[in-house]
């Protein structure tokens, strides 16, 4: 897989370097040994080449491989000396509770507002030793069908974060915390379906936040007016032209034409506009100014 996108990091300062911005002249006067993968939570760096015939990509730096999250597109599984097995996952009845997903979402926007001061990292002790195929072992997770509003904690789930600019089809099927500008919102309802959706910022295919009748067939918890409310209020403060980020939680699948990509909301808890809950934003009929830094 080509990879397109790195994060440069230095002195504090965090930015989001597509490969095609750089030549082999720029790469190694400033980047070189500042790049790293663009996966949240990944800590390998990453390098860039332009050859002769002029093709540039970004690839993982030798050795890097295993700093990679498993979960992420990029990771690498190198052969050496130590045996590593491979895990398959053996699917149980577990979930994770509505105010857990909340609080993720509310942890991602605090580390959005402190970007610019990235946590310090823990330098684990390590390993010289190499590492091979160890065959295959099992591992236990969550259910996909109950993975998400139950009233059970989360135990040691964890779901990964991806902006939205960087979504590919490769994500089809995984759940995932999603980061992205709003670029319109509208609630549909017509005879053969009826749903709402916010498009969120990708240059590439169409990549809504979406709202399915699941979403308020619950009466108790809300109700399809307060979400056409919540989605006409997110979409009046877009024509006013003011920014708007939105952070959710989801299952990633295909829309129904085959070629854009659903985040499914599921629950009222699932989402934050410029870190607003659903209900703060329909109660004051207001969403308060973008808190993140550029």
């Amino acid at each position: 897989m080509k990879i397109e996108w790195a994060r440069y990091i230095e002195n504090g300062n965090i930015e989001e370097v597509y490969y095609q911005q750089l030549d082999d002249t720029l790469y190694k006067s400033q980047y070189i040994g500042h790049l790293y993968c663009i996966t949240d939570g990944c800590e390998a760096e990453m390098k860039f080449t332009e050859r002769k015939d002029g093709l540039k990509f970004f690839s993982t730096m030798n050795g890097q491989g295993t700093k990679h999250l498993n979960i992420c597109p990029n990771y690498v599984n190198y052969e050496g000396e130590t045996p590593r097995r491979k895990l398959n996952g053996v699917p149980v009845d577990s979930s994770v509770s509505d105010d857990w997903i909340l609080q993720t979402l509310l942890n991602k926007s605090r580390d959005l507002k402190n970007k610019n001061k990235p946590r310090p990292k823990i330098n684990k002790p390590g390993s010289t030793k190499k590492i091979v195929d160890g065959g295959e072992g099992t591992v236990v997770v969550p259910v996909p069908g109950g993975a998400e509003g139950s009233g059970q904690s989360a135990g040691n789930v964890r779901f990964g974060s991806i902006n939205s600019d960087f979504i590919t089809k490769e994500f089809l099927g995984d759940r995932k915390r999603v980061v992205g500008i709003a670029k319109h919102a509208l609630f549909v309802d017509n005879e053969d379906s009826e749903y709402g959706y916010i498009q969120l910022q990708n240059d590439a295919l169409q990549v809504n936040a979406y709202f399915p009748p699941a979403f308020y067939a619950d009466t108790r918890v809300t109700t399809k007016p307060a979400l056409i409310s919540f989605i006409e209020l997110i979409n009046r403060e877009i024509n006013k032209g003011r920014e708007i980020l939105i952070l959710c939680f989801g299952l990633l699948e295909a829309d129904i034409r085959g070629n854009g990509i659903n985040i499914n909301i599921l629950n009222y808890k699932h989402i934050l506009a410029n870190e607003n809950q659903y209900y703060k934003i329909i109660t004051s009929g207001n969403i308060s100014d973008n808190p993140y830094p550029a």
